[in-house]
């Protein structure tokens, strides 16, 4: 057992690969249905509809595809939360078998993630995917703020990167509480507790708040961080979550009775339950893991794992560009215009849209990431 211990399990690293595949092409999912629906209610009227396709339209065999759609995709949203797990695992295991001072970690994880972001940014703004951007405002994404202002929607999704950077900023004290068993599951425990208690205090101080309460996410970066301790410990916890049948049918069982019982329930404290289900879906991706396996290797899924990052930062802005190709296309076939905005593609085209779209990022953005890792190998060995 000592001559294992820190080393992670193949096919466990194979799965929180396959964990960031799916949390990006979830993602991905998700903002491309918010697109397809524009204006529409789409939070209501899809939650609605889920518990009207599967408990009451029994119209045919559609309508139940419909409604598994809406279960799966409505709260695509949900894979930064997936993401996070990954990043706590991540980083929790990388720090526990290569201690470095926390400066290094620091100048590490600017390396990594603030270059591309800032590229990210930049394509977002001269693309003009918003007419409401100031350069003010892409002052502060640049530096992370806009997550903590009115305006963090200003730049589409890319507000979660400050929310990475709020999780580097506390991981010094969660390693702090990791390093004894009382305080590691104290800190668990208190991880939950934290978002109501920030909603609490803002509504009692009568802050004017518009920003991110970035507290949410500490339960499911935590939960990366406890598998990670499990796997250099060699004890029982990420044999537990490993993929295996039973617990992802009853994870999914879990996360479709969660998600059911939120879309009645308006109140603030609703969302507090989008951490349930992130875990839930977590769990529940054992089962697709072992039938992706089948399919494709562990190099494929790697692959996609690794484009991740960057298919994040520019999945928005790749979207808008085909849409406005199959926009043209269809100005130019039809010779007249749509009637509204939701119908400048069929429901056939938006499928097709959708898949070329992510069948041409997910490489592109693959090589992007090859490549400044590459440069950033270079520079590092002429520095050294």
């Amino acid at each position: 057992m000592k001559k294992d211990r820190g080393r992670v399990p193949k096919d466990y690293r194979a799965f929180i690969n396959f964990v960031k595949a799916f949390a990006i092409i979830w993602i991905f999912s998700y903002h491309a249905l918010n697109a397809r629906f524009m204006m529409r209610p789409f939070s209501a009227n899809f939650a609605r509809n889920v518990t009207e396709r599967f408990f009451v339209d029994h119209s045919g065999l559609l309508s139940y595809l419909k409604g598994a759609c809406v279960l799966l995709f409505y709260k695509g949203h949900l894979g930064v939360e997936l993401f996070l797990v990954a990043s706590g695992f991540g980083l929790y295991l990388s720090h526990l078998n290569r201690p470095a001072t926390w400066g290094r970690f620091y100048a590490r994880r600017a390396v990594r993630i603030v270059p591309l972001y800032w590229a990210g940014l930049l394509v977002y703004y001269f693309v003009g995917m918003s007419l409401d951007i100031t350069p003010g405002s892409l002052l502060q994404s640049m530096f992370f703020v806009q997550v903590y202002t009115k305006h963090y929607l200003d730049f589409g999704p890319m507000w979660f990167i400050g929310g990475i950077v709020f999780m580097y900023l506390l991981f010094p004290l969660f390693v702090r509480a990791f390093e004894r068993r009382a305080t590691r599951w104290g800190l668990v425990a208190l991880s939950f507790a934290l978002y109501p208690l920030s909603l609490w205090l803002i509504n009692a101080t009568g802050a004017a708040y518009g920003g991110v309460v970035l507290t949410r996410y500490i339960p499911v970066f935590v939960l990366g961080m406890l598998v990670a301790r499990s796997v250099h410990d060699g004890t029982r916890l990420h044999r537990i979550v490993s993929p295996n049948v039973i617990l992802s049918l009853l994870a999914f069982a879990v996360y479709c009775a969660v998600f059911v019982a939120q879309s009645y329930h308006r109140a603030p404290l609703a969302l507090e339950a989008d951490n349930v289900l992130a875990i839930a879906m977590y769990l529940s991706l054992g089962l697709p893991y072992l039938v992706i396996r089948r399919v494709f290797t562990e190099r494929a899924i790697g692959f996609v794992s690794a484009a991740a990052y960057v298919t994040f930062l520019l999945h928005m802005q790749w979207q808008f560009v085909v849409a406005s190709m199959a926009i043209g296309y269809n100005l130019v076939h039809y010779r007249q215009l749509p009637t509204g905005v939701a119908q400048f593609t069929s429901h056939y085209e938006f499928i097709v849209m959708s898949l070329v779209a992510l069948i041409t990022l997910v490489p592109a953005a693959y090589l992007i990431q090859a490549g400044y890792d590459r440069l950033v190998g270079v520079l590092r060995a002429r520095l050294a």
